[in-house]
């Protein structure tokens, strides 16, 4: 995504960084370790070209994640969100992801800028802030 959309600042949040490779990352990507809860509230406000956030999986906390991320980001910012399904196969567990951003795409303005896809269902979705 990083090549595709150019972002001069391209944040990125989870908890632990240790299972990225240092080879796939752009010298305009930066790592905020934590969680996203307590990591989100100590960025500046409208300073993200680029957020990609892998966070909880609940509905609550990733509308929680939406709320803070939103006031971070430049206008026409792009959030990107992992796991952008409903339920987990493998550990047989309910997601929250895709309820949560369907309802910023329902609710706000933003625009849906790109999907990745996985084999297993685990999808990326990358939305547009529309200001």
């Amino acid at each position: 995504m990083a090549d595709l959309f150019k972002p001069t600042k391209m944040l990125l949040v989870d908890k632990t960084s240790s299972h990225f490779q240092d080879v796939n990352m752009r010298p305009c990507q930066e790592w905020l370790e934590g969680y996203s809860g307590e990591v989100i509230p100590q960025i500046a406000e409208k300073s993200l070209d680029y957020a990609y956030i892998d966070g909880a999986h609940d509905f609550m906390t990733v509308s929680d994640d939406i709320e803070k991320i939103l006031p971070k980001m430049k206008d026409d910012g792009i959030i990107q969100f992992n796991d952008y399904t409903t339920f987990n196969l493998r550990f047989a567990l309910p997601y929250g992801v895709k309820a949560a951003v369907d309802r910023l795409i329902n609710t706000k303005r933003v625009a849906v800028v790109g999907l990745g896809l996985c084999p297993l269902g685990f999808d990326d979705i990358a939305l547009q802030v529309v200001r």
